[in-house]
């Protein structure tokens, strides 16, 4: 956690190159252990020490009461070669109360055509304690530049969006055309 009231952050100095370290806890604003202001600490490390490689793990825990508490796990690698990054991450939420742990890969890969054109491809995958399906979305974009516009085109599928395979509702498909201007 990196931001909100009442919250101490600690960045460790760059001591080795490419390597850092944070720390953060937030105490609970209540009077006692059963109120819903919950105290959380959390820690995560980066590296970015090989060029166009960056690698992330971060660890957090919060406790809303003495008997209610979560815990999550993050990792994530990215590499940029040339004109393709590849990005993969994996997401472990985990808590006290049946049914409510979650897991989600994501994998991206992005492609360069020019300075004025980029393609992308990404996937992500949920589980949830206790179904039987997992969650899979996709996502296809493009965008082009040119000067001060960006034309934007997306294309989204959602599969089991709630998790149950028997319902066609659970099946989404998006898409977008966008365009902005910077000035």
């Amino acid at each position: 956690s990196t931001s909100g009231s009442n919250i101490l952050v600690y960045s460790l100095p760059t001591i080795v190159d490419g390597f850092g370290a944070s720390l953060s806890y937030s105490p609970q604003s209540g009077n006692d252990s059963t109120t819903s202001a919950a105290s959380s600490t959390a820690y995560a490390i980066s590296y970015t020490g090989v060029e166009g490689l960056t690698v992330n793990y971060g660890v957090g825990e919060q406790e809303a009461s003495s008997t209610a508490q979560g815990d999550t796990t993050s990792m994530s690698a990215s590499y940029a070669y040339g004109s393709f990054t590849v990005g993969y991450s994996e997401n472990d939420y985990q808590t006290e109360t049946s049914g409510e742990d979650q897991e989600t890969t994501s994998w991206k890969l992005s492609y360069t055509v020019s300075d004025a054109i980029s393609v992308s491809y990404g996937e992500d995958t949920i589980t949830e304690e206790g179904d039987a399906t997992d969650a899979e979305y996709s996502r296809l974009t493009a965008s082009y530049t040119s000067g001060g516009m960006t034309v934007t085109a997306k294309s989204a599928e959602m599969k089991n969006g709630a998790f149950d395979a028997t319902s066609a509702a659970d099946d989404k498909d998006y898409w977008s055309l966008g365009l902005s201007f910077a000035f």
